[in-house]
């Protein structure tokens, strides 16, 4: 599979053309390929060229499909085809360069010509190879376009492939004020010409020299100014002078050009020929380096034929082979100086004398810093007053300006300056007061000048005075001794407390000198470095990560707890006078900035290879100068000259998937001819689309497996998660919300790059707002509408049972009056009669016949009241009439009856209701108000009829009584059976009472 093009777009991915589009992430690749049945895939499968231009769009240009554009925010292709019929088309299908200039022009090279393409329109200006004219281009073989710093095109032509014309193809140059193009041509006799027209490779320097590659030995640089060419031809006697690049072994060499000429960031020329290898030019030192294929090697190149060349942002060199193959060059900062020794190095000591120690495995080594003469002291067994041993683990010089050397396998050596010997304080097993062991790895003094030695057997505290040396061991089954006989680690704090960590069993002790005891913290911690910052902080790191003491709860803390790319396998640890942290682990050497918080990591690309690193072997010279021991020799930088150059890359969501299906999330972006602005995407999601996924990478290549993830769905997650080497993230049965899916990367750990998606999962429609808030009101309406049948429903129920009442009432009233009339009445007249006739006195008799006619009229009138006769057929208004006429007879009390409006019939029932309330209130004003003048008002209205009863009688004073009586009551029953207003006036003369019902109510109260 031939890999042909390569470039970069703006979020950072790497896209290459070949058989195919393919997209780039560090880690996977996501192919794009022809799919006849989907108009919007890849147009065909042989990219030749692919362009990112600066809206974002990929530019492919393909090998008989003619151009295609993808837009990467919905992932669909846009074909462009050449059409025969139409002139403003592509001129050919075979794409082989494209180019946005500076004004924004796309111009696209075929296999017939220049196209300049209007993106507005989808249109094509052609420009063509034209025999009779010279001012047109060269040849149609479009091979590369370039545009230089001044803004001229340049088009080079003509293909070893295809064209049978040696001749063919040349150098062009447009002119846009005439639309015509200058050609620049190989002449036999000239050499200050091409060497060949086939070109395939344009570039400018830094410097302004124009490069021009072709076929054959033909690297040139052009004077664009007088059109010559400057020829720089293979030397086989010198192959380190500029040139291209052919192979080293003659025989094997095959005829091909130069296939580009790119120029990185420092400078350097690179030169590739796709059938020759590769070269590196250093414009600086004036030489060349020269790769080629080295088969079955690692980190080498497995074929001989560069064909394409890319820098991406973060710098690093993408290189395609013409058979297929895909490398990348990471050029190494050299930031952090190593020194070579040739054997581990475990210690450092700058002593105040103006000497610099350094202890191997193969002996201690002084280097007298003014002079840079260099002595080395080794174990020599004929010399009692030599090194004890070769092995060397420790150097420290005391208060008093001695030096002192720990040792594997002699003990402690003191070093005597005048006579550049040394003194041994061996381990004897006659003696409890020597040496604990042989094997001594830390030392440091106290405050009282003594010596606490760190071996492998315990810790020893030592007095140079008497030569006597104090056991310190662990007592299994005593918590208040050491908690491990392995003592590589020591620390004297400002307060003059010890520090002793062990490496073997593990753990940190803290030594009480009054007690003679130890308080032990982080058990298993194998302590490989303890420091003590400018704040008094006490620090310690080992196999297991980096811990901070807390003073006021006397406990060790994690450093970084939420930072998932913290330390874990610290080899040694370090101060600078900036109270900055150096740490070294096995990914190289890091910088914790405590007070920033900010971890800085210096590791392979800076040359520092961690896992060769020695443990504990960290050291700080009094000017901040820090060392760090290796296996082969030591790293030293200053702090202050160190820089760790950081490239901006962006995190990125490579994959997205909505149950298992993968979906594309759009970023908006400003209309065509502006630059591209990407934004927050947002993912709208229904209550079943709850099963999610994310693939995501940073987007720096230059080590990419040192690359760092952690990913974060807020509002779900309560915090962040290291990432995985997978770089996925999964979440099952997501409850419908709003959330943000966060993912930051970094290579280092400054500046870290983060990616947003929001995500909107919506709720089933019967757990939505507006669903529920629809529910809340029908409910309500329901109950409202329920509450009022069943009031409607208790009214008529009362209304029946109240007329079922009165209608009981009128019955009995009838049959009351008519018994009053028909038999009492008639009873009553026969005695009148009869009464006549009996033997008595004129004025007896008169007296019992007056007494019997009132007896009577009373009798008809309580007749009358239960039931007038003929009610229905004379009305209210005249049954009124009537019993006030019979009241003005039988009564003492003045009666006036007014009528008012249109008199009109009612409903019988509703007339006898009012009747009835008329005749109670008129016998309430008789009964109780003790009234003289009782007045009536029968008032009719278009929508009510008003009944007012008005008395002048004792008012408010009988309005007791009134309201007490059972009379009132019957009233006002009644008056609600009509839906009636009653009002009852009573003032300190009189009382007034106003009946008022609605007519187009009751009549449709009774029609229902």
């Amino acid at each position: 599979m031939r890999l042909t093009s390569i470039t970069q777009d703006r979020r950072g991915y790497i896209w290459l053309g070949g058989m195919g589009l393919y997209r780039f992430d560090g880690y996977r690749f996501k192919v794009y390929l022809h799919d006849p049945t989907n108009p919007n895939s890849l147009g065909g499968d042989k990219a030749e060229v692919v362009y990112c231009d600066r809206q974002g769009y990929i530019w492919i240009g393909l090998l008989g499909e003619g151009l295609d554009r993808l837009d990467p925010t919905t992932g669909t292709f846009t074909h462009y085809r050449h059409d025969p019929r139409n002139p403003t088309s592509l001129s050919h299908d075979e794409v082989t360069a494209i180019l946005e200039d500076k004004s924004g022009q796309l111009w696209i090279g075929t296999h017939e010509g220049l196209n300049r393409m209007n993106r507005h329109t989808g249109q094509f200006a052609r420009y063509q190879h034209d025999s009779d004219n010279p001012a047109t281009l060269s040849n149609n073989q479009v091979r590369v376009l370039y545009e230089d710093r001044q803004g001229t095109l340049w088009i080079g032509t003509g293909s070893e492939w295809g064209q049978s014309s040696v001749d063919a193809g040349g150098l062009n140059r447009f002119e846009p004020t005439t639309q015509t193009f200058t050609r620049y041509l190989h002449q036999a006799d000239n050499p200050h010409s091409l060497v060949n027209n086939k070109v395939r490779a344009i570039h400018e320097d830094r410097q302004g020299r124009f490069w021009v590659g072709t076929y054959g030995d033909g690297l040139h640089t052009m004077d664009r100014g007088s059109g010559q060419f400057t020829r720089y031809p293979y030397n086989e006697l010198h192959p380190e002078r500029l040139s291209r690049p052919f192979l080293k072994n003659k025989s094997n060499r095959e005829a091909d050009g130069v296939s580009f000429i790119q120029e990185d960031k420092q400078g350097a020329l690179w030169i590739g020929a796709y059938k020759n290898g590769l070269n590196q030019y250093d414009p600086v030192r004036r030489l060349i380096k020269h790769w080629e294929a080295q088969p079955g090697q690692l980190n080498a190149f497995q074929e001989n034929g560069p064909w394409a060349f890319f820098t991406s942002r973060d710098g690093v060199h993408w290189v395609t082979t013409f058979d297929g193959g895909l490398y990348r060059i990471v050029p190494t900062q050299s930031t952090i100086a190593f020194s070579t020794v040739g054997t581990t190095t475990h210690a450092f000591w700058q002593d105040n004398q103006g000497k610099f120690w350094i202890g191997t495995a193969k002996g201690l080594m002084c280097q007298d810093l003014q002079s840079g003469r260099v002595r080395w002291f080794r174990h020599d067994a004929a010399q009692p007053t030599s090194l004890g041993a070769d092995d060397v683990r420790e150097i420290y010089q005391d208060r008093q300006g001695t030096i002192w050397i720990g040792t594997k396998g002699a003990g402690l050596n003191r070093y005597h300056a005048s006579t550049q010997t040394f003194s041994q304080y061996p381990h004897s097993k006659r003696s409890a007061t020597s040496l604990i062991t042989d094997n001594v790895h830390v030392i440091r003094e106290d405050q009282n000048g003594k010596l606490w030695l760190g071996t492998t057997q315990g810790l020893d505290e030592f007095d140079p005075r008497t030569g006597y040396f104090i056991h310190h061991q662990h007592n299994p089954l005593d918590s208040t001794t050491l908690s491990d006989n392995g003592i590589p680690v020591l620390l004297l704090d400002h307060k003059g407390a010890l520090w002793a960590g062990g490496y073997f069993k593990g753990g940190v002790n803290r030594y009480d000198q009054i007690t003679n005891s130890f308080r032990r913290y982080l058990p298993g911690l194998r302590v490989t470095g303890m420091i003590e910052d400018q704040h008094g902080v006490i620090w310690a790191g080992g196999v297991g990560g980096l811990f901070r003491y807390d003073q006021t709860n006397d406990r060790f803390l994690p450093a970084m707890p939420n930072d998932p790319n913290s330390p874990v396998n610290i080899t040694s640890l370090q101060l600078s006078n900036d109270n900055s942290l150096w740490i070294s682990d096995l990914s190289g050497i890091l910088q914790y900035n405590p007070g920033r918080n900010v971890t800085t990591r210096y590791g392979r690309l800076q040359g520092v290879n961690g896992r060769t690193m020695w443990e504990f072997s960290g050291y700080k010279t009094p000017n901040d100068q820090l060392y760090f021991g290796d296996r082969m020799g030591y790293y030293t930088f200053h702090p202050t000259q160190v820089k760790n150059q950081v490239w901006p890359a962006e995190v990125v969501l490579t994959d997205i998937r909505v149950n298992g299906q993968p979906r594309l999330v759009s970023f908006s972006s400003l209309p065509e001819g502006e630059t591209t602005t990407y934004t927050k995407p947002q993912l709208i999601l229904k209550h079943d689309e709850n099963e999610l996924s994310f693939a995501f990478a940073y987007l720096d290549y230059r080590s990419p497996e040192l690359n760092r993830h952690q990913f974060k769905l807020e509002n779900y997650d309560q915090h962040w998660h290291p990432s995985g080497p997978e770089r996925t993230a999964s979440y099952s049965h997501v409850p419908p919300g709003t959330y943000i899916f966060r993912v930051k990367g970094a290579n280092n750990d400054v500046p870290w790059a983060e990616q947003q998606l929001t995500i909107v999962i919506h709720p089933p429609w019967w757990q939505t707002v507006w669903f529920r808030v629809s529910a809340l009101l029908t409910g309500l309406i329901v109950v409202v509408l329920l509450v009022r049948y069943y009031t409607l429903y208790k009214l008529r129920r009362q209304r029946a049972d109240l007329k079922r009442v009165l209608q009981a009432q009128e019955e009995e009233r009838q049959r009351l009056a008519a018994d009053l009339h028909d038999d009492l009445g008639a009873t009553l007249a026969t005695i009148k009669v009869q009464m006549e006739t009996v033997p008595c006195s004129e004025h007896e008799l008169r007296k019992f016949v007056s007494l019997m006619e009132k007896a009577i009229r009373d009798l008809r009138l309580i007749s009358h009241n239960l039931m007038p006769p003929e009610f229905n057929k004379l009305g209210l208004t005249e049954n009124l009439r009537e019993v006030i006429r019979r009241l003005e007879v039988s009564d003492h009390t003045k009666f006036l009856f007014v009528t008012f409006g249109q008199e009109r019939r009612l409903e019988a029932e509703a007339e006898l209701v009012i009747y009835r309330i008329a005749i109670e209130l008129i016998n309430n004003a008789l009964k109780h108000a003790k009234a003289r003048t009782i007045t009536i008002q029968l008032l009719f209205h278009p929508e009510m009829v008003s009944l007012m009863v008005e008395d002048d009688g004792l008012g408010s004073a009988a309005k007791a009584s009134i309201e007490a009586g059972i009379g009132l009551r019957n009233v006002r029953s009644r008056a609600n059976y009509l839906g009636a207003d009653l009002m009852v006036d009573a003032g300190h003369k009189g009382t007034t009472i106003t009946l008022t019902v609605p007519i187009a109510q009751r009549a449709s109260t009774y029609g229902s």
